[in-house]
């Protein structure tokens, strides 16, 4: 945590806040110290900052409906804009709508000034992240006994380890469980991930996670 809080710093992020509420506007104020932050008070004002920002927060409970709307057009304008949809009640539901939009982050608006930091970090680092509630319910669902199909295209170029990799990304683990369980480097366990990623087409574990899924 403190490593990535010692880089966030370091990159200068500049994070864009966006709710039409005063108190939670305030509230992340107070939560996001020593970063280079803004804010819009309107959608078309969101949407033209939104470009210049490594990380953009939207309030989508407040917003409602319009809150896909506001992530379509804004990712429309840019594809690299990294959109954080933050509603005062998450759910597993909600968060694969959003995701399915490109969103690089979904959680709770109200999370702890660490977590709120960490996932920022995160985000602008070009991870995805989602709250741990949401990784464990999409894991439940979607893990199955075999995970890699023997006769899908999409895994024929990996090697025994990057397949084993997959399978243990698949069932939730972490780089770290991932290094204890296979007694390799969690450097190593990075340059797998690397290569995997590269090899079918994924720039993330979620979306790797849905590759695997659609192919099995």
């Amino acid at each position: 945590s403190d490593k990535i809080l010692s880089i966030f710093k370091e990159v200068q992020v500049r994070v864009l806040l966006y709710t039409p509420s005063d108190i939670l506007l305030n509230e992340w104020k107070e939560k996001i110290t020593e970063r280079d932050i803004d804010f819009a008070s309107s959608t078309d004002e969101f949407l033209k900052k939104a470009l210049n920002s490594d990380v953009a927060c939207l309030d989508v409970s407040s917003l409602k409906d319009g809150a896909k709307d506001c992530v379509k057009e804004v990712l429309e304008l840019n594809s690299d804009v990294k959109v954080f949809a933050l509603a005062k009640e998450p759910n597993f539901s909600e968060g694969k709508e959003y995701l399915a939009l490109g969103v690089k982050g979904y959680g709770n608006c109200h999370m702890l000034s660490t977590h709120f930091n960490d996932s920022l970090a995160a985000i602008a680092k070009g991870d995805v992240w989602l709250y741990p509630e949401f990784i464990q319910n999409m894991i439940w669902l979607m893990t199955k006994d075999s995970v890699l199909s023997k006769t899908s295209d999409v895994f024929e170029s990996l090697t025994s380890k990057e397949k084993e990799i997959c399978e243990l990304v698949y069932k939730g683990f972490t780089n770290q469980d991932i290094s204890e369980n296979t007694g390799i480097s969690i450097r190593t366990v990075k340059a797998h991930m690397s290569s995997i990623f590269e090899k079918v087409g994924v720039k993330d574990r979620v979306n790797l996670v849905l590759l695997i899924q659609n192919n099995s």
